[in-house]
């Protein structure tokens, strides 16, 4: 018996999933996973180059402001319809040589990404993230940092060029992010242990498989002793960025899933509710019937996800790797050539 992690059986072999970290629940059909097959996935298409904002981030300057971030290694260009209040910007990799930009730095499909490309737009975004946090706000409501990466049309990328997004959110005072007790996460992480869903676990960082996942294949990365986005270190951006990044070669090269979400979540400002998460959330489908009513469908209950990435990984190793990992200087970056449609 769990007392945070919810299930309820319903008709036809579904299952219904929430959990204390994840209020929206998710149906977990038995007979959809039976007969789970590849998604047929097209790599996402390029753009001509000279059309690219990424490559060309001189042309928004000219229309809104940017700013050059992580020792000029990324540019932050407010968006240009926001949809959450406060700063709210889009991240590129960036290098003051356009053949840089162009060459080595245009990745626009999910094979094509490396460690560098999660590692410095989130450096960016925590460093507006400490700088934002200074500045005195009049909203009665908690607010916290968002930050997150749409890999893939069906994960909504907007731009080909691979980008990230930063923000703040607000949040309703009782909602669980806001009520959350240290007690109440041991208990959390005490049932996904007997759930057989955390993969890996030390004193900074956990890896699970979670409880209520929102796609296929959905891991999830905790950082334990870190409570806010703009906390995160540098060997916590190391852990991130190679981990990441080897998750999403598995998802492309072994499950041929072409559309990622990367979101990373946490406490309110000034508080110590929850720890940073870092959901890697794969698209297989677009959103449809049932997720309109507010119930994410999945066809990967969570302990085959965790059979499935066991019988893959090496945690121990992979998290070793992920700590020795340098990142490369951007001139330096191979970029590997495009898949092309079949």
């Amino acid at each position: 018996m769990y007392y945070l992690l919810h299930s309820a059986e319903m008709a036809n072999d579904v299952v219904i999933h929430t959990d204390m970290l994840c209020q929206r629940p998710t149906a977990l059909s038995r007979k959809r996973a039976a007969k789970i097959s590849p998604p047929k996935q097209d790599p996402n298409p390029d753009m001509r180059r000279e059309e690219c904002l990424g490559c060309f981030p001189d042309k928004l300057a000219k229309v809104r402001p940017v700013r050059y971030l992580a020792e000029n290694t990324v540019v932050a260009v407010l968006n240009a319809a926001p949809y959450l209040p406060y700063d709210q910007r889009v991240l590129f990799l960036y290098n003051d040589k356009e053949d840089v930009r162009t060459e080595r730095l245009h990745a626009h499909q999910i094979q094509q990404i490396r460690p560098e490309d999660l590692y410095y737009p989130l450096k960016a975004g925590i460093e507006l993230g400490t700088q934002f946090a200074k500045q005195p706000l009049h909203a009665i409501n908690p607010h916290r940092m968002v930050y997150g990466i749409n890999i893939g049309p069906l994960a909504g990328q907007s731009q080909p060029h691979i980008h990230s997004q930063y923000a703040w959110e607000l949040l309703v005072p009782d909602t669980a992010h806001c009520t959350i007790t240290r007690n109440m996460l041991n208990l959390y992480y005490e049932e996904l242990g007997k759930a057989e869903l955390i993969l890996y676990s030390d004193d900074d960082i956990k890896i699970i498989a979670p409880w209520t996942p929102k796609g296929q294949y959905h891991v999830e990365l905790h950082f334990q002793n870190k409570y806010e986005i703009r906390h995160l270190d540098e060997k916590d951006l190391n852990i991130f960025a190679y981990f990441g990044w080897r998750l999403l070669q598995y998802y492309a090269n072994n499950r041929k899933i072409f559309n990622v979400n990367i979101d990373l979540s946490s406490s309110p400002l000034h508080t110590q509710n929850e720890p940073v998460i870092v959901k890697f959330v794969p698209r297989v489908n677009m959103p449809a019937f049932y997720e309109l009513h507010g119930v994410d469908v999945v066809d990967t209950p969570p302990l085959d996800i965790a059979v499935a990435l066991r019988n893959e990984f090496i945690f121990a190793n992979e998290v070793a790797a992920a700590r020795n990992y340098v990142p490369q200087q951007l001139e330096s970056l191979l970029l590997e050539p495009p898949i092309q449609k079949q």
